[in-house]
């Protein structure tokens, strides 16, 4: 507040002091001078319609940033509507966020969550660039793995296509987790021969501690159900235990139901994502891709798609989706 008063008393009295100048034009009447008074009167009043504009820009400026809630504080009802499910309360609350704390990247990251989780692909397309300030290797990593993600939710396979080949550059034995991105995304390409050979070199360099689920998948459309039962039984095996000690964990839940997808098992399937739903798995934003037709199909659950009640969950979802976009977009 300090500062704008100084700002505003230094404006006024440069104000003054044009205003004094103007008069001082007005009251030479000589005919000859006449042409350059009016031009020297023109330019002052240029500078004069600048400054009271910096004037007005200064005194709408009720808040500097210091007059703010922490941003600790600020986020947390966003938070709270984002793990909730209610994206479009999330998106205004996250809009404020950002007004008074433009350059924080997490509050982007998480916009953009929110706006995609509701169908919004230009909106957060347009704030993308904005949820990596940095220009390091990581960086650009994860921003290749961002545009990866929006292109899969919109529908573009050019995009995905030319972000997945953007990651494999960085890919080395060194620093092997981009060949499981690229391997995530060739599955949504159906480029099955290329995902399992990034694959393959993830799980050699990289060395997890579980073979990756899709690997299973990949396995079994190269018609090599044996090694696909291998990565099956072990991941069953660790998501029961998961469940033993957690009932109400989505995330293994959610992990079974695919698996039994790509066992063509679609009732057991079934069944564990009615119960994943109960645990709140219908709240996360990444779902939008399953439940929308405007999205790249996720190959993994095409053998749902025909299943009455997994139809009725979609329909149900992407409604209560759209709901939530409309309600921003009235906004």
């Amino acid at each position: 507040m300090f500062i704008l008063i100084l700002k505003e008393t230094s404006l006024l009295s440069i104000l003054y002091s044009l205003f004094s100048a103007l008069a001082s034009c007005n009251q030479q009447t000589k005919p000859p001078v006449r042409v350059a008074l009016i031009l020297k009167q023109t330019f002052l009043l240029s500078i004069l319609y600048s400054l009271l504009s910096v004037f007005v820009s200064c005194n709408q400026q009720t808040k500097t940033p210091e007059q703010y809630p922490p941003f600790e504080e600020m986020v947390k009802p966003g938070d709270s509507l984002f793990l909730g499910g209610n994206f479009a309360g999330a998106v205004r609350e996250y809009r404020k966020v950002i007004q008074a704390y433009p350059d924080s990247v997490s509050a982007y990251r998480s916009l953009t969550r929110s706006y995609l989780g509701i169908g919004m692909f230009d909106a957060s397309r347009g704030i993308l660039d904005k949820t990596e300030f940095g220009d390091d290797t990581l960086s650009t990593l994860s921003k290749y793995r961002r545009y990866a993600i929006w292109s899969i939710f919109k529908g573009d396979t050019t995009t995905l296509r030319k972000y997945t080949d953007s990651l494999l550059r960085y890919a080395f034995h060194t620093y092997p987790r981009p060949y499981l991105n690229a391997a995530f995304n060739e599955v949504f390409l159906k480029d099955y021969e290329s995902a399992m050979a990034h694959l393959e070199r993830y799980t050699v360099y990289g060395v997890p501690e579980h073979p990756p689920i899709n690997m299973g998948f990949l396995y079994m459309k190269q018609g090599d159900t044996a090694a696909a039962r291998v990565i099956f039984s072990e991941a069953e095996s660790r998501l029961t235990q998961v469940l033993l000690e957690t009932p109400a964990d989505p995330d293994a839940l959610f992990e079974l139901a695919e698996i039994y997808t790509m066992k063509g098992d679609t009732a057991v399937a079934m069944e564990y994502l009615k119960r994943a739903l109960k645990t709140g798995w219908g709240n996360e934003w990444w779902i939008y891709h399953i439940i929308s037709d405007e999205s790249v199909p996720d190959p993994v659950f095409q053998p749902l798609r025909q299943h009455p009640q997994f139809e009725r969950i979609r329909d149900s979802l992407y409604k209560q989706r759209q709901l939530m976009k409309a309600e921003v977009m009235t906004e």
